[in-house]
């Protein structure tokens, strides 16, 4: 890792948090307890299509890791009931995340789909 890769993922990080909670706060106007399960939700989900998007190859070991952070997730949605409002989880909370996600996690992918087609890596090269 060199300074400029450092930098870009600190930015990255710094715009997905600021999209999380602004996003979060603005859509969901409710108690402080049902803004923490928002944003831990669309946290996990954001973070999860940062690998899936990062990686040049998905493998099984992956897709395994996936899967048990989902699982670890759901687990921890029924262990932390106290901090985490999963009875509120119906349609309209998945939409809303939905959105939040996709506004935090669309425009990283859409720059790195462009820079990986205006200048591929040799990775890129030979995997396509």
């Amino acid at each position: 890792m060199n300074t400029k890769t450092f930098l870009i993922w600190v930015w990255m990080s710094i715009y997905q948090g600021v999209v999380i909670i602004v996003l979060s706060i603005s859509l969901f106007e409710q108690s402080f307890v049902r803004i923490v399960t928002i944003t831990f939700t669309a946290l996990v989900i954001s973070e999860l299509l940062n690998v899936v998007t990062t990686i040049h190859r998905m493998n099984c070991y992956i897709f395994l890791s996936i899967l048990v952070t989902l699982l670890i997730y759901s687990i921890s949605l029924l262990f932390l009931s106290n901090y985490l409002n999963t009875a509120e989880i119906d349609g309209d909370f998945a939409w809303k995340v939905a959105l939040i996600v996709a506004v935090s996690w669309v425009p990283i992918f859409v720059v790195r789909f462009i820079r990986r087609k205006l200048a591929p890596t040799e990775e890129d090269k030979i995997t396509h």
